[in-house]
């Protein structure tokens, strides 16, 4: 590999470096403990959310209480705004899907949105407001 070429992909893997440190720090709104109660589209079923976001050192934490499961999202991007993740089931697997995509969005300092699209068809499956937990 000659100079130029090793120049110009040290280039392009810190623009990539860079813009995934931006996007994680964008998503700093969500750190914290999330709450609230969800709410699923196709039989009208409703269950208890908390979610821990630790922007800084990348972990994010899904417990749907009363269905009995739980896991962790994988960071996909984020803005000002919104977030978006994948997630993976861990605990309770046979009890709720797996792979979804979920969307956070900001409504203020207090509170957000959860959705959740089922995978392969990004059909929107369940939604709920989430209230930030006092620490």
């Amino acid at each position: 590999m000659n100079n130029l070429s090793k120049l110009l992909l040290l280039c392009f893997v810190l623009t990539f470096s860079l813009n995934i440190t931006a996007q994680k720090n964008k998503a700093a709104w969500l750190d914290g403990t999330w709450r609230g109660t969800g709410f699923q589209l196709n039989n009208s079923r409703s269950w208890s959310i908390r979610f821990t976001a630790d922007v800084k050192n990348k972990t994010y934490e899904i417990d749907y209480g009363t269905l009995g499961c739980s896991g962790n999202w994988r960071f996909i991007s984020a803005n000002d705004h919104l977030a978006q993740f994948e997630e993976t089931i861990t605990d309770g697997m046979m009890k709720c899907g797996n792979g979804g995509i979920i969307i956070i969005t900001k409504i203020d300092k207090k509170f957000i949105t959860f959705s959740y699209f089922v995978p392969g068809s990004g059909k929107l499956d369940s939604f709920s407001t989430l209230e930030k937990a006092e620490n």
